[in-house]
């Protein structure tokens, strides 16, 4: 993950160089090519990384909303360009995997990853005991240890 976010924040040095030649829109999608895609790659696999490397990511997009948007804030830059907080983004690219997944479009033979979701999601139930009652519970002194499931 910190290989990722050096590498999209080597990129940003292309948008501060192409700034004084290029309109917002351009400098934007430049961003969203070469940056953002990179930050963003497999994305699924990596969702549940920790908060700070989180924050990293969402950091090197506020430097490149700066670097776009010089005059405005991030707020308001994000919200003039249209462009999303990152966490948004990935939790929806989670999301429409998931999505992906799961839906019947897909050919489930050639999908490992989905054959694995279809098994687990498969509710297993059962009428047997898995745990055997104890038929004559330990005497016990204190009321933590007969709180127990005895």
């Amino acid at each position: 993950m910190e290989t990722i976010t050096k590498k999209a924040n080597s990129r940003l040095y292309a948008l501060r160089q192409l700034k004084a030649c290029l309109s917002k829109t351009d400098l934007l999608i430049i961003y969203c090519s070469f940056v953002r895609s990179v930050a963003e790659y497999a994305a699924p696999a990596w969702s549940n990384v920790a908060i700070y490397l989180s924050d990293s990511i969402e950091t090197m997009q506020k430097r490149a909303v700066r670097i776009i948007y010089a005059s405005l804030t991030n707020e308001d830059a994000l919200v003039h360009s249209g462009l999303r907080t990152s966490v948004a983004r990935r939790e929806d690219l989670c999301t429409s995997f998931m999505h992906k997944l799961r839906s019947n479009n897909i050919n489930v033979n050639n999908n490992p990853v989905a054959q694995l979701i279809s098994t687990l999601s498969q509710r297993h139930e059962h009428n047997y005991q898995l745990r055997t009652q104890p038929k004559n519970p330990p005497f016990t002194r204190t009321d933590r240890f007969k709180k127990n499931n005895y």
